[in-house]
């Protein structure tokens, strides 16, 4: 199972879904995207794969999963910063699972931290223990830096990392199968752009780190090119 996850910036374009749709995934986490359904042939089926919550006449977080059909969730309070969908059969391993994806993008301006942590209060109501996927541009740093690193983790990013794993039992994808690694970049921020910010992720449960086979930012040019955001993949493990 391929799970990617993408900020496609002010609604993205059409080369970029050409891009997305190369990598052949199973599940796709956007922000800030027009309406997925667009860039697939098969309008008949793909509109019940699609769960996009837009700001009004805007842009706005998605969950695509081009082979399954998904069930709404809606997260209240935040109806057009996070999309969330139930799968009742994915899956992991030699499993089918079901399980809950959020598509999530930390509301601007903010403060970042206080809406990542009401997010986590609303999925963790919302999942009630079943597995669940994070995706998104939470805009605060998504994993543990190292203390060699130039930039620091704050004091609130920390705990927000341990509620996630305490929680609701996830781990940072990139991070748990890159151990001892400087965070890469994810955001080129746009005034620096070579300051490595890593607030892009996808967020797993624990009990499928035995099937992640990879996890790995995207930041060919070709993608620069794209959006101000490199696209994360993580891999999981599927037995056919």
């Amino acid at each position: 199972m391929k799970i990617i996850n993408y900020n496609l910036h002010n609604g993205g374009k059409a080369n970029q879904w050409d891009q997305i749709n190369k990598e052949v995934p199973d599940l796709i986490l956007v922000q800030e995207s027009f309406d997925p359904a667009l860039h697939f042939a098969d309008n008949s089926v793909i509109h019940k794969r699609v769960v996009w919550s837009p700001l009004p006449a805007k842009w706005g977080s998605a969950v695509v999963a081009p082979k399954f059909d998904l069930e709404p969730i809606r997260v209240s309070g935040y109806e057009h910063w996070v999309a969330g969908a139930r799968i009742p059969s994915f899956r992991v391993g030699d499993i089918e699972k079901e399980i809950f994806a959020f598509s999530v993008h930390a509301p601007s301006p903010g403060p970042y931290e206080k809406e990542v942590s009401a997010i986590i209060d609303a999925v963790t109501s919302i999942a009630k223990g079943a597995d669940v996927i994070i995706g998104g541009d939470l805009n605060v740093t998504t994993a543990v830096r190292h203390p060699n690193e130039k930039l620091k983790n704050s004091k609130i990013e920390l705990q927000l990392i341990t509620r996630l794993r305490q929680e609701l039992g996830l781990v940072n994808a990139w991070q748990a199968i890159n151990p001892n690694q400087d965070l890469p970049q994810t955001l080129r921020w746009s005034r620096d752009p070579e300051i490595p910010y890593h607030c892009d992720a996808i967020f797993i449960p624990s009990s499928w780190l035995p099937h992640l086979e990879s996890c790995h930012v995207l930041n060919s040019a070709k993608w620069s090119s794209l959006s101000d955001h490199y696209p994360i993949v993580a891999k999981i493990y599927a037995q056919p």
